[in-house]
């Protein structure tokens, strides 16, 4: 909360003009989302819209239907989307990531 009053400049007793979106990790655990969810709702926001960030990636590219590989710092994942809904049986993890990366091209130098 300090960060958004800080950062954005925007005072706790305006929050409830505001809506929130929330975007979740294409695996999530369901009560972590839920008290973010909560705790969202008890600063005062208004409404809040909630989707997967594989979902919203392919929704910026208009596109229906894609691959998504999200490389991060320390996991990669791909999952396939179909008319902006994730194949369950597609979705694969793997426990490294660009940090994975960085150190075996220091290594190999």
């Amino acid at each position: 909360m300090q960060s958004i009053e800080k950062n954005m400049k925007l005072p706790r007793a305006n929050f409830k003009n505001f809506n929130c979106i929330l975007i979740i990790p294409d695996s999530f655990v369901k009560i972590h989302v839920r008290y973010i969810i909560n705790m969202l709702f008890d600063l005062g926001f208004k409404q809040m819209f909630i989707h997967l960030e594989s979902v919203m990636a392919t929704y910026a590219m208009a596109l229906p239907t894609a691959v998504v590989v999200d490389i991060g710092a320390t996991k990669t994942s791909v999952c396939c989307i179909e008319e902006g809904i994730i194949i369950s049986k597609s979705i694969i993890r793997k426990n490294f990531g660009g940090d994975d990366m960085t150190a075996l091209l220091l290594r190999l130098l």
